[in-house]
């Protein structure tokens, strides 16, 4: 728990990453340990950018908030952030930056999913 200066009260809950084709018997073990998610206002999903397998680790993430999501709203309360931009070339940049502009307007277009992006530099 934080405060953050306006007095408000926050839960930050760190999942230290995701584990893909986790074997089914240790599936609800892994499940149970990100019960705090269903209940999040937003969800920061810290991306490493310059990770070749980037969109795979996504596509994980996002599979596994399906089968915590019995209501489909946590998928709505995405905020993707895009860490290590700076690692990248310019071309590299520049292309990353048009892809999170295309993602911004279509989901701000759609009801289904509303993933926003951030990119930052750590």
């Amino acid at each position: 728990r934080a405060t953050l200066p306006s007095g408000r009260t926050v839960l930050l809950v760190d999942t230290v990453g995701f584990i893909s084709e986790l074997p089914d018997i240790f599936d609800t073990c892994f499940l149970s340990t990100l019960e705090e998610v269903q209940d999040a206002d937003i969800i920061l999903h810290v991306r490493d950018i310059t990770n070749p397998s980037h969109e795979y680790q996504k596509q994980t993430v996002t599979n596994v908030l399906a089968k915590l999501d019995s209501k489909q709203k946590l998928t709505t309360r995405v905020l993707e952030v895009w860490n290590k931009i700076d690692a990248l070339d310019e071309g590299a940049r520049t292309e990353m930056a048009t892809t999170a502009a295309a993602n911004d307007r279509q989901t701000n277009n759609s009801n289904n999913n509303n993933v926003n992006t951030a990119m930052i530099s750590a």
